[in-house]
């Protein structure tokens, strides 16, 4: 029903989403601010042969890219952004050839 490459993509953002949360004993409680700064990806392509996937990764209001590729779809940092400055990434797009990534970083002013 599912294709392979989709199925790959599935346990990228579920083994992502099973570290993000650490283990909590019972009776432990958190905080607002730790609910707000859980990282979170966003923005999953691939690249069209499927060997390539790339995603922002909100960490604390740091976004960054991030690209697996195959077989072992291992991530890897692609941009290095230390800070907090409100500035989105977006449309991430492959190359045809899936060698090149590209990406918007900021958004318009006043729409």
């Amino acid at each position: 029903m599912f294709s392979r490459s989709f199925s790959s993509y599935l346990v990228i953002f579920l083994l992502v989403a099973v570290t993000a949360f650490p283990a909590r004993l019972p009776g432990q409680s958190f905080t607002l601010e730790q609910v707000m700064s859980a990282p979170f990806p966003s923005g999953l392509v691939a690249a069209p042969s499927g060997e390539r996937v790339a995603w922002v990764f909100n960490s604390e209001g740091r976004r960054n890219i991030f690209v697996a590729e195959g077989p072992d779809f291992r991530p890897r940092q692609v941009t290095h952004y230390q800070q907090d400055d409100g500035q989105p990434l977006g449309s991430l797009t492959f190359s045809p050839d899936g060698k090149i990534l590209v990406f918007v970083r900021g958004g318009a002013p006043n729409r």
